[in-house]
């Protein structure tokens, strides 16, 4: 993945196509990179997530990222702890990891499972960047 615009540049950085619709877009708003999901994330996709996620955190030293869930049709517990891994990550390092407009379908998941009591769950943008700075 090629790195990530500087702060001051917003705008797309990657797009990536996967598995039966599953796509990424990488961009960035406001200093935070956003992942925009798209399709069903599960065991068949997880690491189509994680590997480009881990790069952006690991390899550039990003801390500040929001998973956009609006394009996530089906999210099973692969997706979840694929989640709640990187939410771990970046709370070693001082970063945040924020859920940002999750379907009906993938806040349900959340909502039964209680991870929306341990993750950052906001419903746009604009909450997400005040959540990651603040």
């Amino acid at each position: 993945m090629p790195a990530v615009p500087s702060a001051g540049r917003d705008g797309p950085l990657r797009s990536a196509g996967g598995i039966g619709g599953f796509s990424l877009r990488f961009c960035r708003d406001n200093g935070q990179v956003v992942v925009e999901v798209t399709g069903h994330l599960d065991a068949s996709t997880t690491s189509l997530l994680l590997d480009p996620l881990l790069d952006v955190i690991e390899s550039q030293g990003n801390h500040s990222i929001a998973i956009d869930l609006d394009g996530v049709a089906f999210m099973d517990t692969s997706g979840l702890r694929a989640v709640v891994s990187v939410h771990r990550l970046l709370e070693t390092r001082g970063g945040t990891l924020v859920m940002l407009r999750p379907t009906p379908t993938v806040r349900r998941l959340l909502e039964s499972t209680g991870i929306d009591g341990v993750l950052t769950v906001v419903p746009g943008h604009d909450e997400a960047a005040g959540k990651a700075s603040g």
